[in-house]
């Protein structure tokens, strides 16, 4: 089923809180909603009118920012904050050339330009940091954990009883389980780092969960990405190594064994992978794997604006797939309607969206300033357990998961690592303790001293 009727509900519930200046709940929804295709297999919403989830989304977004704004800003220390800032401004100063290009050269909708910058309106939540409460954003982080612990439960039900709740499963093709929302992943690296104060078991209850559910969508790069962090965490956090350690690390190896020796889904699509990559070295492009389309979708598109000066340093731009009559591309996803492929859109490859459409310029302004300082300023805080564990979501994101995914080409995928900043050391010189170690505990709050070493 779709969202229906829960969206209207979801929307009313945000605004009452942020009129509240209550900023917890509506910063969940928000994310739930940006992410609504993964939950109902849908992207549209004919609630009132048709529109998208997205939308509804950022509406309570700009609501939540005007909000915050008429309040009194809290005293944090923002001078590692000010790069992140610098690049956001660059990158939407860049868009805004580009888009002047779009209307004026390349007889681009206005319509379509507005709706690409939609998609990095979530980059302004960098100045919202001062306005947010440090108990809002561990709140907001609670709440994201257990809803995707629920999901992945209602994701795994459905593909065991071939049932159909929440619809998502119609996107799987009913062979494997549904992928979980982009958060999932976040919250799997936070929970692996000791970030949630919760008892150890259920701590290791809700790992064994979320990375059940990744093992049974047989997505191979989440899988490696879990993997990663595990491997990481163990050996680069904390301080130094410990019997503890050694002994998750072994029967982390262990459990990474007894999976690729055994017969099963991820297990067949490892093997694809290794096949899929050898036909590739000596055919060329006569392969059928995933990993060879996600690459010769790019390759074919960076040829094209190669071929073009103005389209090297701007992309193509903002024009919308459904304003794209020219059919210039022979690889990408089918398109549900019309019949051919996708010209301009995918979710497969971070990268071929970034250089098609905003070029060698864009995408070098996006990933030097943004990203790096980003990477900066959490590897500052990489003694802090939401620091470290950013870090490692940042850095497997940008160079192993963009080449699966097109989560880092938009501005959700920050939504959570800038509200994290408000609650790390070198942005609040107060340290923030989550519950006693219970599952069913109240959240309570507590400030005191950040001592230097921290």
């Amino acid at each position: 089923m779709g969202l229906g009727y829960l969206e209207g509900l979801l929307f009313v519930i945000a605004a009452v809180q942020i009129s509240r200046n209550r900023m917890a709940l509506p910063l969940t929804i928000i994310m739930f909603l940006s992410e609504a295709y993964s939950f109902c297999g849908i992207g549209q919403s004919s609630l009132g009118f048709t529109h998208l989830y997205s939308d509804t989304s950022l509406v309570l977004f700009l609501f939540m920012a005007v909000v915050l704004l008429l309040h009194k800003p809290q005293r944090v220390d923002t001078r590692l904050l000010h790069p992140v800032k610098v690049g956001v401004v660059l990158f939407l100063t860049f868009f805004i050339v580009a888009a002047i290009v779009d209307l004026v050269v390349n007889d681009v909708k206005f319509s379509s330009v507005v709706r690409v910058f939609r998609q990095w309106l979530c980059l302004s939540v960098l100045w919202l940091i001062p306005y947010l409460k440090p108990r809002d954003v561990i709140k907001m982080l609670n709440y994201v954990m257990y809803i995707s612990v629920f999901i992945a439960v209602i994701y795994l039900y459905e593909f065991f009883t071939n049932s159909d709740i929440t619809g998502a499963i119609r996107s799987a093709g009913g062979t494997r389980a549904t992928i979980p929302w982009s958060a999932s992943f976040l919250v799997f690296v936070l929970l692996f780092n000791n970030f949630y104060r919760i008892n150890t078991f259920w701590k290791w209850v809700f790992i064994s969960i979320i990375a059940f559910e990744y093992f049974m969508t047989g997505t191979r790069s989440i899988f490696i990405a879990l993997v990663i962090v595990a491997g990481v965490s163990l050996i680069f956090s904390g301080h130094g190594v410990s019997a503890n350690k050694i002994i998750v690390l072994a029967f982390s190896v262990i459990a990474v064994c007894i999976v690729l020796s055994t017969d099963n889904i991820l297990t067949e699509r490892l093997f694809a992978t290794k096949d899929d990559i050898s036909a590739m070295q000596s055919r060329g492009r006569r392969v059928g794997g995933n990993m060879s389309f996600r690459l010769l979708m790019l390759e074919e598109r960076m040829y094209y604006i190669n071929q073009h000066p103005q389209y090297i340093v701007f992309g193509i731009g903002n024009i919308q797939e459904s304003d794209f009559k020219q059919r210039l591309f022979h690889i990408g996803l089918n398109k549900k309607k019309g019949g051919g492929v996708n010209q301009v859109d995918t979710s497969d490859i971070a990268w071929m969206l970034l250089f098609l459409r905003y070029g060698y310029l864009g995408t070098i302004i996006y990933i030097c300033t943004i990203f790096f300082s980003a990477i900066r300023l959490f590897y500052r805080n990489k003694a802090h357990p939401a620091g470290f564990s950013v870090l490692v979501y940042v850095l497997v994101s940008l160079f192993f998961l963009s080449y699966t995914s097109s989560a880092i080409a938009t501005s959700f995928f920050w939504l959570m690592p800038f509200c994290i900043i408000r609650i790390l050391p070198t942005t609040c010189k107060s340290r923030f303790i989550l519950p006693a170690r219970s599952v069913k505990s109240k959240l309570e709050y507590q400030s005191q001293p950040t001592p230097q070493s921290l």
